[in-house]
C-alpha cells in the first residue's frame, strides 16, 4: 500500500513536470517565432538600405531618387530610389 501510493506520488510529480515543459516550451516557441518575424522584416528592411544610394544629409536621410520612377503610396508621394 504503501509502495502503491509513493508511485503514484512520484507519477503525479513526473506528469506535472511533463506538462509545464511542455507548456512552457510552447510558450518560448510562440514567443520567439514573433521574434524571428520581426527580425526577417528588418532584414528586408537593410537590404533594400544597402542596396539603396541614400546617405545623411545633416541628420537627415536624403536619397537619390529615379526621377522616372514608378510612384507608390495613397498621394503617390514616394518613389523609387536608386540602386547604388
Amino acid at each position: 500500500m504503501l509502495h502503491r501510493h509513493l508511485i503514484l506520488k512520484i507519477g503525479g510529480v513526473t506528469v506535472a513536470m511533463l506538462l509545464l515543459t511542455v507548456i512552457g516550451g510552447g510558450g518560448l516557441l510562440w514567443h520567439f517565432q514573433g521574434v524571428i518575424r520581426h527580425q526577417q522584416i528588418t532584414a528586408e528592411l537593410l537590404r533594400a538600405y544597402n542596396t539603396a544610394d541614400v546617405t545623411l544629409c545633416n541628420g537627415r536621410l536624403c536619397a537619390n531618387v529615379d526621377g522616372g520612377g514608378e510612384r507608390f503610396g495613397a498621394d503617390n508621394q514616394y518613389r523609387i530610389v536608386k540602386s547604388r
